[in-house]
């Protein structure tokens, strides 16, 4: 959901930019730009605790990770039961990476 939202809120910002380039019609786009700051302070605002869950996970999966292969050795068939856990916590730092 925070990836969506946040690559909509980069597509706008784009958007925007391509088309005072093409118009340069400086004076609406200073009211234009306005209005699109506070459409990004309100969807930053809504977002934020999603985020905020997101990186606290991150950052106490990764360590909790590293501490589980050291206890359980690097016998072949605990790296592989640990596989499915480290594919998520791949996924939700890639997710953290691309909204950040």
């Amino acid at each position: 959901c925070v990836v969506y939202v946040c690559r909509a809120l980069t597509m706008i910002v784009e958007t925007f930019c391509g088309q005072v380039t093409c118009r340069l019609v400086l004076s609406e786009a200073v009211h234009e730009w306005n209005v699109l700051q506070a459409v990004l302070r309100t969807a930053c605002y809504s977002i934020q605790l999603a985020f905020l869950c997101l990186t606290i996970s991150v950052g106490l999966a990764a360590p909790l990770a590293v501490v589980d292969a050291h206890s359980l050795g690097s016998h072949a068939s605990t790296m592989v039961s640990m596989l499915p856990g480290l594919i998520v916590l791949v996924g939700m730092t890639r997710m953290l990476i691309i909204a950040a």
